[in-house]
């Protein structure tokens, strides 16, 4: 696996053209680039300003998906016209389900686990400017081809914030087990700690393997779960400042003088992410060919803020995107439902 490093670098500025030409396609509406390496752009701009640290959401938190699904029709209106087999929608202020479709299922949650990934680390850190080296055995330990990467290189050294947007924005796996190695000492230990926040929020059907969503069959949570898990994030301001960023420019390195650009997987295939009084805000996209097109995302209507995560929508990451379409949908019913 050490050989990819060359193959990597051979085909950045390859990749640095899709990613000028996915902003472009988000501009446009038209769909254009991949989702799984993003390449560094070929000029330097200066970070925005980094957030302050967060403090850890009170332990008062409580489970929006507890008590409340019973009183929820399988087949309200909300979901009509969707493909994806798993749905919830909250209401993020207070928690109460909306509506949902085999919410308590078992699903794979692929990428959406690095929400997870990111909160847990984002509690234990101290500084956002912490200096953090990407594993040296980075690629005997992800398969580069079933793995999304942010484009950091084995040994590469970078700060905890453009790790934490790595890891939410474009879902990179180096970025994952760099944090999990740096904060616990290793990948299996930090795993632990993201099983006990699971356990801390009440997420009594999850279950997680890796900081990565690379699929385990031990490695698995429910629809319900990962609205639980985004509710929570979202009161996290570092949390909410990564995922609703477009593009983020990581600062430059001694791998990559010029530093590069990485783009939220949202818009990278030029998906439509708006609809009749509102857009999408942010998100975390997951696949895996066991988990489906998988979606966990949240919008303002009015002075709400709602929540929906999909998962098993049918296709590829480089195909439709059946699972942001399925969020355009569902807002946009919610959205009439509420004139």
């Amino acid at each position: 696996m050490h050989n990819l490093n060359p193959f990597i670098r051979l085909y950045r500025p390859f990749r640095s053209c899709l990613l000028t030409l996915s902003a472009a396609a988000m501009l446009t509406g038209s769909a254009l680039a991949a989702e799984i390496i993003v390449g560094p752009n070929g000029s330097a701009s200066p970070l925005p300003a980094q957030p302050p640290v967060s403090a850890p959401v009170s332990e008062s938190f409580e489970n929006p998906s507890e008590g409340n699904l019973s009183q929820i029709s399988s087949g309200n209106d909300l979901f009509a016209g969707t493909t994806s087999q798993n749905l919830i929608l909250i209401d993020a202020d207070n928690g109460d389900v909306l509506s949902s479709v085999k919410a308590t299922e078992r699903i794979y949650p692929a990428s959406m686990t690095k929400m997870m990934t990111a909160i847990t680390a984002i509690e234990q850190l101290s500084s956002m400017d912490t200096q953090i080296m990407v594993p040296n055995d980075l690629y005997e330990r992800i398969d580069i081809y079933e793995a999304s990467i942010a484009g950091f290189e084995a040994g590469e050294t970078t700060s905890a914030y453009d790790l934490l947007c790595g890891v939410l924005l474009p879902s990179g796996a180096e970025c994952s087990l760099a944090l999990a190695d740096y904060l616990a000492g290793s990948e299996s230990a930090f795993v632990e700690q993201m099983n006990s926040k699971a356990a801390q929020l009440g997420m009594a059907n999850t279950h997680f393997v890796n900081p990565t969503g690379l699929h385990d069959d031990n490695h698995y949570s429910t629809a319900a779960d990962m609205a639980t898990l985004l509710r929570y994030c979202l009161q996290n301001q570092t949390f909410r400042s990564i995922i609703t960023q477009v593009t983020h420019t990581m600062n430059p390195t001694s791998r990559h003088p010029q530093g590069f650009e990485v783009m939220n997987t949202l818009y990278k295939m030029g998906a439509v992410t708006t609809f009749p009084g509102g857009q999408i805000l942010g998100g975390k996209t997951g696949y895996t060919r066991q988990a489906g097109q998988c979606l966990a995302s949240f919008t303002q209507i009015g002075v709400k803020t709602y929540i929906l995560v999909t998962a098993g929508a049918p296709g590829t990451p480089d195909g439709e995107q059946l699972h942001i379409q399925d969020a355009v949908t569902v807002y946009t019913n919610l959205a009439h439902s509420l004139v």
